[in-house]
This record gives structure tokens, sequence and C-alpha cells, in this order.
């Protein structure tokens, strides 16, 4: 038996054809040299060259044009990127491509990267970006991803620090969405390493005093620095401007948030901090929007003085005194001052009183450095008793201090601070006097004892921010709280002088912007020129609208020279000179 022939593969069925077709070509082309000559010859040639050189220049134009469309492609995503973080683009770049996806989410356990074998044929699974989710936050970019069935939230809290890692940012904060879906926030940008001034002054003043904070130099050539600062300021705000309902814009939170205090809508809170923690300019700025309130009065018990001093001429009652039976004293004062207010109740038909004016305002009563006061068991007792009752008169009670051990106040009065605001302290015990879980917080990375927290940052839990978290003060020195002082004092006049025996030059005018007749919302702070109190105050009258009013113009006398009659914004009064609170 012979051999049979193989059959013909792939490449033989393609070579015959072409074979018969050179055949086919040089038995046209003898003929049309035969008969023809040359000349027929060349025509040969031009009917074969002319559709290869067509095929080739329609190859030609469409490689052109798919290299223009990738160009474009590239342009547009290219255009795409540049609408968010530099930092990120990587982070965009993994979340968008399929490949890169799959495998970035199989690395970390969150998905399966695409099979593709003889045996197995697996298209894999993975988180997929959802399609117009990405948008710029303050730190950085908000994503939302489509998760698997069997994913939540949780599961990408555990993988926080491998995200973080995989996506090239330093910080990754996982939130709930909509569905089954997570939202993840790419941070690249660190808003505790910012120093933000207060908002109180206008923007040329803020970049003033932070260029000056940040001069370096001694305590004492920052001060002077910062005190030059504060010449020519502009106040943004008109004393007695503000309301109780206003947010107190207090701190900058780690997300670039701003944390905020109301007075009215909250309650007793805490400040906590060692010493140059930042602790002073959290109750600077404390008391700085509550002096400018209308319907507020501030009370401050600090030992120290350093709290009370800028405030010293503007605030309702001081005691600076180190004997706690006169902070004692001053404290069972104001506790009977609110309580005096029972009969709101049945008039209101209530049980708390919500709503506060100029003649029924709310008080803030500031105590610093409370564990100067701490074995004496009068004040203790008068602490206790205000913590427990003077919330529903229209009180807030602030203690603050270093360490707010139960020696410094008892269990009973922690449980009624809510709001609470922990700078940096020496060890956990002291964190944990203020966040009983502070074990579980450092390991969150909310740690209030590392040496490395810079000065200002705090945790900090209020009503505006449930959830603890990491917040930065706005920046508002003493020396600009003078400035504010002055404002005040040359709208309203003083409640008390100095207590100098030397002559001290007088606060600085305020100047109106504009004419006399007509609301302002700035005021600029000028040098001092004397100092005599006004002789005269104007009627206190309430204020109907929330309108900034006109500031009065006072000459070099200390003269204050009532608006124009037929102005629409009333002369505003000045606070009642009674006791205060010290001997």
């Amino acid at each position: 038996m012979g051999k049979s022939s193989a059959p013909a593969g792939p490449r033989d069925m393609i070579l015959i054809p072409i074979g018969f077709g050179l055949l086919s070509l040089l038995f046209v082309a003898a003929w049309m040299w035969l008969a023809f000559g040359p000349a027929g010859l060349g025509c040969v040639v031009v009917g074969v060259a002319l559709p290869v050189l067509l095929v080739w220049q329609s190859k030609a134009a469409s490689a052109a044009n798919a290299r223009r469309a990738l160009e474009d492609d590239q342009e547009d995503w290219m255009d795409f990127l540049d609408e968010y973080p530099a930092e990120t683009h990587e982070a965009i770049t993994r979340m968008t491509d399929p490949h890169l996806a799959s495998l970035m989410w199989s690395a970390m356990g969150l998905g399966r990267a695409p099979v593709y074998t003889e045996t197995k044929h697996d298209p894999g699974a993975w988180p997929l970006l959802v399609p117009g989710s990405i948008e710029n936050t303050r730190i950085g970019i908000r994503v939302r991803l489509e998760l698997l069935h069997n994913q939540s939230a949780r599961t990408f809290v555990a993988k926080i620090p491998e995200i973080a890692k995989a996506f090239k940012v330093p910080a990754v904060r996982v939130l709930p969405a909509h569905g089954q879906q997570v939202a993840l926030e790419l941070q690249v940008y660190e808003p505790l390493s910012e120093m933000f001034v207060t908002n109180l002054f206008d923007d040329a003043t803020r970049e003033r005093i932070k260029a000056a904070a940040l001069s370096g130099g001694t305590e004492a050539e920052i001060s002077r620095a910062v005190k030059a600062a504060c010449v020519g300021a502009v106040l943004q705000v008109a004393p007695g401007s503000l309301s109780c309902m206003d947010d107190i814009q207090l701190m900058v939170s780690e997300h670039a948030e701003l944390v905020t205090i109301n007075l009215a809508k909250g309650a007793h809170f805490a400040i906590q901090g060692a010493s140059r923690s930042g602790k002073s300019i959290t109750i600077n700025t404390l008391l700085a929007w509550a002096s400018l309130m209308r319907d507020v009065r501030v009370v401050i018990i600090d030992p120290n003085t350093a709290a009370v001093a800028p405030w010293w001429r503007t605030a309702y009652r001081v005691c600076n005194s180190t004997d706690a039976e006169k902070a004692t004293e001053l404290l069972e004062e104001i506790i009977d001052e609110l309580r005096a207010r029972e009969d709101l109740f049945w008039e209101g038909e209530t049980d708390r009183i919500s709503e506060f004016s100029e003649d029924v305002p709310l008080y803030l009563i500031v105590i610093d450095e409370v564990a100067e006061y701490s074995k004496h068991e009068p004040f203790q007792a008068a602490l206790k008793k205000a913590g427990a009752q003077l919330a529903k008169y229209g009180g807030r009670v602030v203690p603050a201090g270093q360490k707010l051990a139960g020696t410094e106040i008892s269990t009973s009065t922690r449980a009624n601070l809510f709001d609470r605001i922990c700078h940096r302290v020496e060890d956990v015990e002291t964190m944990r006097h203020l966040f009983p879980k502070a074990t579980q917080m450092i390991e969150q990375g909310l740690d209030a004892t590392a040496d490395a927290m810079p000065q200002g940052v705090a945790v900090v839990r209020l009503r505006s921010n449930p959830e603890p978290v990491r917040a930065r003060s706005v920046y508002l020195p003493t020396e600009a709280c003078y400035v504010i002082s002055a404002a005040i004092v040359a709208a309203f006049g003083e409640v008390r002088p100095r207590p100098s025996t030397r002559a001290l030059p007088a606060p600085p005018t305020t100047k109106a912007l504009g004419s006399s007749n007509s609301n302002q919302s700035a005021i600029t702070i000028e040098p001092p020129v004397s100092t005599s109190k006004p002789e005269k105050q104007p009627k206190k009258s309430p204020r109907a609208s929330r309108e900034i009013p006109a500031v009065p113009q006072v000459e070099r006398d200390r003269k204050v020279i009532p608006l124009r009659k037929g102005d629409d914004t009333k002369q505003p009064a000045a606070p009642d000179a009674e006791s205060t609170g010290t001997d």
C-alpha cells in the first residue's frame, strides 16, 4: 500500500492562489509584450501597481487616523486628569483601567483577577468605579465604588493602610454610600499642618499676623511682631453684630472642614491641654466670638490672669484671684442670677430657656486652670451645681486646665460635659479623663499624647462633630484679642478699668467705614489716643435685625458721638458697669 499525501494546510491554501495569480500575471505580461511591445508591458505594470498603491494608501490613512484618535484620547484623558490633584492621577488611572484595577483589588483580597486557561474561564470580579463619581474635595478627591455582594464599608476600613499604599496617598477615609456602594476619600493635603488665622480680621491683617507668627525668633520678638501686624487691623464684624445663635468657627478638622460650636444650641464643654499645647488659642477664639455677641454675657474665672487679661474691660464678670473663696463667691452669684429666671419656664411653658436676647442673655462661664481650686470643697460643690443646673437656665460652663482629672472636676460634673477638646497631654491616662476610650482612639490615629502633635492640634468631639476627630484651632493670638477688646470698648465703653497703677494708653478708636448712617460690616482699629471713659452711655435697646450696625465715631476725649437722627441703626448700648466679682 502506498503512502497517502498529507492534506493541504492553511499555509498551502494561501500559497496556491498566489502561485496561480503570479503565473497568470506572467502570461498576460508576455502576451502584452508580444502584441503591443513596451507599451503593452507598461499597461500591465500600471494595472498591477495602481491597486497596490491604492491599498497601501488606504492602510496608511487608516493607521494615521488611528494614531490621531489615540492622541486625541490621550489628550482628553490628560485633560480629564488635570481636573484633579496630580498626586491622585495614578490612583484614578488604576481604578479606571480594568486590567490594573483587577490586579490591584485582587492583590488586596478585595476582588478576583480574570483567569483564562484551557481548563478555566473566569472573567474575574472586583469593585468597580462608579462612572462620574470622582469629585474634588478640600484635601484631595472622593470616589464611589460598586461593591461585590459580600462586601461592606467595614471590609474597606480594615484595608485602609493597603489602599493608601496602593494609591500612593498619605491617607484614605472610608465613608458609607447609597446602596451597595462605598465612598473613598483620598487625602493628599494635610490641613493640620497649616495655620488658619481667624477670619474676624480682614485678609491683609490675617496675612500679616500669619507672617509674624511664623517669623521665628524668641517669644518676645514674635509677640512684638504680632502686635505690629495688628496695627491698622480691620475687624470684619462690628461689636454686638453677632448672636449666640451664630456658629463660632473654632477649629479646622483633619478633613479641612470647619469645626464649630453653637452656644445657643449646645451645653457645657471642657478644654484640656498641657502647657504650650495651644489650649490658650482655643480659649481666645471662644472668648473673642462670645464677646462680640450682643446677647452673651461673658464670665471669666482665671487665677493665672492670662485668659482674663484681654477681656478685663469688656467681660460681664471677672475673677483672677487665687483665693478659691472669691472664685466660689462669684460662681454662686452667677448661679443665683440664672436661677432667678425660673419664672420664664411658666411663661414659655417649657423646661429649658432656648431663646436669648439682650434682655435674656446667655451666660458663658469660662473657668481656666480649674485645678487651682480643686482642693476647695465649696468651689467643687458650686461647680457641680453649675454643671447640673445652669444649662437649662441659659448658662454654659467651660472648665479648662492642663489635666481635668477626678481631683480637678468631679465625675458628675464631667458627665455633663458632652463637647470635649483635648490638646496634647502627657499620657494616656490624662487623655482618658475626657475620652474614656482613649486606647482604642489611639489605635485609630486619634492620639493626643504624641510628642509630635503640633501646637494647636487637638482631638475633639463636639455636637457639630459627634465622632472624635483631630482638628487645629483657628489662630487668634492674645495680642489680637486686645485689639478686639479695644474695639468693643470704643463702641460700648468699658465695664471696668484695667487694674494697673501706671498710666496706660487708651484703647484704639473704632472708625466706621463709609458714612455714619449706614450699616457697616467692618471697622478699622487705629492707634490709641487717650485714656478717659465715655461720660454717658446710650440706653440699651434690643436689635430686631441680624444686620451689622454702623459703629459710632469716637472723639479724642473718648466721648461717643451718637449716630445722626434718622439713622437706621440705633446707638449700641454699653454693658452694665456693676460688680466685677473682684476685690
